[in-house]
Parts: structure tokens; sequence; C-alpha cells
């Protein structure tokens, strides 16, 4: 089951926070005094959905049916009631059209229309113009310079311009071609993965995919039958061998007397319980089981996978282990027990359950469990691949079993011994919460549940 994993803030830190700086937000400017007088429709070429009254046709304006008050003046307005700068109607001839003038609408006279007091400038339609073409506008004193092909329309060199028309010039030339259509957008690739951790120092930068990283998608999970059918060579995972003499790479560390919770990495710190690398896979190729002999114990340890198609990982490896070693052991087993190793048990049982630092003590059963049977040698020493002990078990080579080895528990020093208390009080806080918690679960489920029909009490 795929999940985002939520990683708390590292311990230590105050919980402040830096708050981010606000950005003040712009005021809305006044508008200017033009965009506040009322104009025509034809002033722009956006028509508001709303209508508008037109101003006055005198001047000063005067208010018109539909208007509130009247149009404050635009320009300074004289005593004869007309602009300071008012020189009267322009006359008719200076009006006259040329042939050389700019194209206009055939709806119109030639030349500029008059301008009246009755209408801003600039309110007329816009007149019509030529094609664009590749040549730039000419003019009286020559051509402007060439910009873009697709710029203002012009003529060719020497060429008069039209003669009131709507239509373009001769030469002007075709239109320029449509632009090409755009290319189909490729779409969005997926991200990358992000790199796995590699538990091995010693994986080679080039190799793709480390051969023991976590998921289900790096490798087949074989069965141990065709393991030996293929004549594959079964490694297993660096996290599961032997401690090193020295700190060159990571193990694990843990006594067999407590649950897997109080197991560790010799890399981490003290207070960590193991995480990373418990979904690890156990061997390469991946296996669906695999099997588990001891010198300090004599009966086998079966691990099986808990997803086959992860196949056995580390975490099943050792979850197995801590299961079988808390199994008890039966009357005929201990009857086939010789006097010392019934007297290393006598003396495992007891210390077990005393006070001392480094074991259970009294919440353990009052009966012999499979881990008293190892005596002293409690510590996780690893799983080994030795060819020699399995044909002395098992009378020939098996494949995908393993020797687990036990190591001597030396005495704890005081830094371990409040390690170990530490780590056992938040286990046991854990496991208390999960109590109340399932405890509310089944109170809250009796008091929802309606009554039946047999005892209800309003009958």
């Amino acid at each position: 089951m795929q999940y985002t994993p939520v990683i708390p803030p590292a311990p230590g830190t105050n919980g402040n926070s830096t708050r981010p700086p606000v950005i003040p937000s712009s005021p809305n400017p006044p508008l200017p005094a033009w965009a506040q007088q009322q104009q025509f429709p034809a002033v722009s070429p956006f028509v508001g959905a709303h209508p508008m009254a037109p101003g006055s046709y005198f001047i000063p304006p005067v208010a018109l049916p539909g208007q509130a008050s009247a149009s404050p003046p635009i320009a300074p307005v004289g005593s004869s009631g007309f602009s300071p700068d008012w020189t009267g109607f322009p006359s008719r001839g200076s009006l006259a059209g040329s042939p050389y003038a700019a194209p206009q609408t055939p709806y119109a006279p030639s030349g500029a229309p008059p301008q009246t007091p009755y209408a801003p400038p600039g309110a007329a339609f816009a007149p019509f113009a030529a094609y664009p073409g590749m040549w730039n506008m000419m003019g009286a004193m020559g051509g402007m310079p060439m910009a873009t092909p697709y710029g203002m329309p012009g003529m060719f060199p020497g060429m008069m311009g039209a003669w009131q028309t709507p239509f373009a010039g001769p030469g002007a030339g075709g239109l320029p071609p449509h632009a090409a259509p755009p290319s189909a957008a490729a779409p969005t690739p997926a991200p990358a993965p992000p790199p796995l951790p590699r538990y091995r120092p010693d994986a080679s930068e080039f190799s793709q995919v480390d051969k023991f990283a976590e998921g289900l998608h790096y490798g087949p999970v074989l069965e141990p039958m065709l393991i030996k059918k293929v004549g594959a060579k079964v490694e297993i995972n660096p996290l599961l061998a032997p401690p090193p003499d020295g700190n060159e790479r990571d193990y694990l560390k843990w006594n067999m007397l407590f649950s897997t919770a109080q197991c560790q990495r010799a890399l981490d710190p003290p207070n960590r319980s193991w995480s990373a690398g418990r979904h690890a896979p156990a061997t390469w190729p991946r296996v669906t089981s695999l099997r588990l002999f001891s010198r300090s114990i004599p009966w086998p340890i079966e691990v099986d996978a808990s997803d086959r198609a992860a196949g056995v990982t580390c975490g099943d490896v050792l979850e197995a282990i801590s299961m079988y070693m808390n199994g008890r052991i039966a009357q005929r087993q201990y009857d086939f027990a010789t006097d010392e190793q019934k007297r290393t048990l006598g003396e495992a049982f007891y210390h077990n359950r005393s006070t001392a630092h480094g074991v259970p003590g009294g919440r353990l059963p009052q009966t012999l469990l499979r881990f008293d049977w190892l005596g002293q040698s409690t510590m996780f020493g690893g799983i080994v691949a030795d060819d020699n002990f399995v044909k002395e078990i098992c009378g020939g080579l098996m494949p995908c079993v393993f020797e687990l080895r036990c190591m001597y528990r030396y005495p704890m020093t005081e830094q371990e011994i409040e390690d170990q208390r530490r780590r056992e009080e938040a286990n046991e806080a854990r496991t208390r919460r999960g109590r109340r918690s399932r405890a509310t679960s089944r109170a809250t489920s009796r008091r929802t549940t309606p009554p039946s029909e047999d005892n209800d009490p309003t009958e």
C-alpha cells in the first residue's frame, strides 16, 4: 500500500516560526478627470451595458432629461458663452478633398469631417484602410523606414494613393501567409522516482538499482525449490550479517529476550529503534520462505514472507525469530536435554525473571521458554550461509537454509541500561495507548448500537 510519509520537525527546536512578510495591497488610485466625464458612445469602441444620456448640446452645459445634473465644462467658458479659443466654424473651402488624401469611408464626403462643438474630436467612425502589405506607408516627404513584413499598408515607390476607396492601391501585394499552426504540446513525462537509500557502502555508483532496495518491482520472488532448480546462489542482506570487527559497516544490535522494538542499528542514535531497512529484502534473489538453524538451539525456525509479492524481508526474519524464541518448551523436549543443558536451563530461567539489568524480569510467564535454552547467548549474531553446517544438520545441501548465530550477552554499561530503560518505557506507553484506544472503541460501539426489536424498552 502506497502512502506519503509525515516527517515531524527535529526535536530540540523551540517551535517558534518566523512569520512571512506581508506585502501591502496597492490602494485604488483615483480616476482622472477625463474618465469621470460622460461621453458619447462613439468615443470608445466599447459600448457599456447601461444606457448613457448624452451631454448637453449647448455651451455652457445644460442638464438634459435623464441626467441628475449638468456635466461640468471641459474647458473654461467665456462671457459670450463660447470657449476662449473658439474662432468660429471653418470655411467650406478648407475642407475640400484631395486625390492624395488618406483613404476614407465610402459613406462620408472626401477629406476630414468638420469638427463641431456637438461632438468631441475623434468620435467619428474609423476610416477604412488598405489591406496589409509588405511595403511601408507613403507620405509627401518620402516613405517611412521599413518595418516588419506585416506592418502598415503602402505603395510601390512613385505610385499615387487610392482615390477615396476602401480598396488597396495598385501593387500593394497579396496578404501575408498565415502563421503555421502551433504544434501539439507533448505530454509532460512522469517525474523520476527519488534515489533509494543504499544499505551497502560497497555498492557501485554505476548500479542502476541496489540488490536490496525496498519495493515490489526490483527483482523476482522465487520459491526455494525453484532456487535449487535453476542453481541460483542466494546472497544475504549485509544488514543481517554478523557484526564486523570495526565500524566499517552497519549491523543490527538486538537482545532476543526482548521484542524487535528493542532492536537497533549500530549507527543510529541510542534512543532510536530500528526502522530503516525493515522492509528491505533479506536475500537476493528474493524468496518466499527460508529456514534457520542454530548451534545454540536444536529446533529449526521457519520464516515465511508476510507479503509474497515482496518476499522475505529483514523485518520478517527478526519477527519470526522473536516469535519462535517466545514459544514454550514442552515437557518431552525438556526431557530430551542433557544434564548440562538442564542446569543451564535452570540458571537462565531464574536469571531472566529476576530484577537484573538486561532481562525482562517477572513479566515473563512462569514456564520455560525457548530463549531460556540459549543461556547467556541471547544476542543476535547475524545470519550466514554455512554449507558445511547445513550438510551436518540436513545431511545435504538444501536451498534457502542458513545458520543463525547467537552471541554471548555481556554485562550492560550504565549508558546502555539507561537507554534500554527509556526504550522500554516508550514501548509500554505505546502499548497502553493502544489498549485504551481499543477499549474506547468497543465502549463507543456498544453505546451507539441501536436496541433490537426483542429488547426494545419502549414496548
